[in-house]
């Protein structure tokens, strides 16, 4: 094999060593995008989902108000006792709150982000 052959060869590995990191990066870059893609649109249905939840709540809460207050005899009563049930759901969040939801969400949020890799996984 002349030296002009071996140059060939060399030069051919290089360009193919280039075009598979090219296309390596590519995609690393593209699952990178399907990440975070996946990563906002769960944000999105999440938010979503709470707001709807939270106007559900809040007219439930009325709802429940005007009644214990008819029960009550006064209106405001009914609201000051809906307001004090809410006052001891938040205490109990603010001391339990690393194990209530931050510990729930990380979990959630890494949950989804290694997902798509064990159903990758699990057919390969």
């Amino acid at each position: 094999m002349s030296m002009k052959e071996k140059i060939a060869i060399v030069e051919t590995l290089i360009e193919r060593a280039e075009d598979y990191a090219k296309t390596s990066y590519e995609l690393y870059k593209l699952k990178a995008i399907e990440k975070g893609s996946s990563i906002v649109s769960l944000l999105i249905a999440s938010v979503v989902f709470y707001v709807v939840f939270l106007l559900f709540m809040i007219i439930l809460s009325i709802g429940f108000s005007l009644y214990l207050g008819k029960i009550f005899g006064e209106v405001h009563y009914g609201f000051m006792a809906v307001a004090g049930f809410y006052l001891l759901v938040m205490i109990i969040l603010i001391v339990f709150r690393k194990q209530l939801l931050l510990d729930v969400f990380a979990n959630l949020l890494i949950n989804s982000i290694f997902k798509e890799e064990d159903h990758a996984s699990n057919k390969g």
